[in-house]
Parts: C-alpha cells; structure tokens; sequence
C-alpha cells in the first residue's frame, strides 16, 4: 500500500509543505506591509511593528526548514520502499527460475509413471495368460485353480486403473495444473515489477517536489526580508521627515 501511494504522498507532503511556506511568508509580507502603514501614522509603532514582522520573517523561515526536512523524510522513505520492491522483485523472479527448472524434470517423473504402470500392466497380462496356459494342461482342482486365476485377473485391473489414473494425471499436469501455475508466477512477477516502477515514479516525485518545495520557501524567505527591510526603511524615513525631527 505505501508504494501504491508512495507518489501521491510526496505530491500530498509537497503541497502541504508549499502551502505551510507560502501562508506563513503571506503573513511576514503582510505584517510588514502593516508596519510601513504604521509607521506613517504614529512613530510609537516602530518597535512592535518591526517585531511582529521579524517574528513573521522567523516563522517563514522556520516553516521553509520543517518543509525541507519533511521532504528529506519523504525522499528517504521513497527510495527505503524502491528497495523493499526490489527484494520482492527479485523474490518472485527466483520462485518462477525455480519452478521453470522443475517444470521439465516433473513432467519426465509423471510419464515415468506412465510407462511404468504400462509395464506393470503388460507384465500381469502376461502372466494371466502364462496361468491360464499352465493350467489347462494341468489337473489341478477347479477351486486351487479359479482362485489362483482371480487374484491376478484383481491384479490386471489394478494395473489398468493405475495406468489410466498415470495418463489422466500427466495429461493434467501438462493442459491444467502446469499452466496455471506458471501463470500465477508470472503475475506475480508482473505485479512487482508495477510496484518497483511505482516506487521508482514516487522517488522522483518526492525528490522533484523538495527542489520545487526548497525553492519557493527560498523565495518566499527573500521576499519577507526583502518586505523586512522596506518596512525598516519606511519607519527610518518616516522618523526623518517627522517636525520633531526636524527640529
């Protein structure tokens, strides 16, 4: 779930980030505009003023400094999760090698078991009618003779079952249960190899968004002590030009 939204996260802490800077530098402009306006109607407000602004200045800054660090978090969060993708990348390609490898040798183990329960079955056919053979040219009691007959007839049907459940079991390994699996695998490759891609877009988007995030704080920062300064030069100048003064 965390790569799934890992690029909707740092667009999310982007924003809010971007968001935080901007209010707070909005705020020092502001302030500061308000204390140039002050500083024109009364001389008393210089003090609070210039220090409602420079606290402002500070939050702005202050804010500029969480972002970046919430971004740093994100990006490092971003590239621990590429990595986790990665691991089970790689996981689910070895669990395909490995069933790939396994594939031919399970499948020359089921027609082993064909031809060998085909032999088993030849072997009691033989051996029926070896029995039948020997015992006509004998002169055994009917009862010895029928039961000796029908435990290897049991054994022909045994062997006939056997070979048809062989046949019917290679034939859905190799139309069904093989099939199937391999394409389980391959999803599963498929879909970690979407999370890695996934986690690789939500690394340039978390790393993107702090150049962008740095950069607007940046601005945002210069343009409050650029509204600083202004402010500081409206109230010296409305100090000079004040009839006190003048005097």
């Amino acid at each position: 779930m965390m790569r799934s939204n890992l690029r909707l996260d740092a667009e999310r802490a982007t924003a809010t980030c971007l968001r935080g800077v901007l209010l707070t530098a909005a705020l020092a402009l502001a302030a500061c505009a308000a204390a140039g306006a002050d500083a024109l109607v009364d001389e008393d407000a210089e003090q609070p003023s210039i220090a409602g602004c420079e606290r402002a200045l500070e939050a702005a800054r202050a804010e500029f400094d969480k972002c970046a660090v919430d971004l740093v978090a994100q990006q490092r969060a971003a590239i621990a999760a590429a990595g986790e993708a990665q691991d089970e990348l790689a996981d689910a390609q070895r669990a395909r090698a490995a069933f790939e490898r396994s594939r031919p040798l399970a499948q020359r183990k089921a027609a082993l078991e064909v031809d060998t329960a085909r032999t088993a079955l030849a072997e009691n056919e033989e051996e029926l009618v070896q029995l039948e053979l020997m015992y006509a040219e004998q002169d055994l009691a009917d009862k010895t003779r029928e039961l000796v007959l029908a435990r290897t007839r049991r054994r022909l049907e045994q062997s006939r079952a056997e070979l048809a459940l062989a046949i019917d079991q290679l034939a859905l390994q190799a139309a069904v249960a093989h099939p199937a699996e391999q394409a389980t695998l391959d999803a599963a490759v498929e879909a970690k190899q979407r999370a890695v891609d996934g986690a690789a877009a939500g690394s340039l988007a978390a790393s993107r968004g702090q150049q962008i995030a740095e950069l607007k704080a940046r601005h945002a920062v210069a343009d409050a002590e650029e509204a600083l300064a202004k402010a500081r030069a409206a109230l010296e100048k409305s100090r000079e030009s004040s009839p006190g003064d003048r005097k």
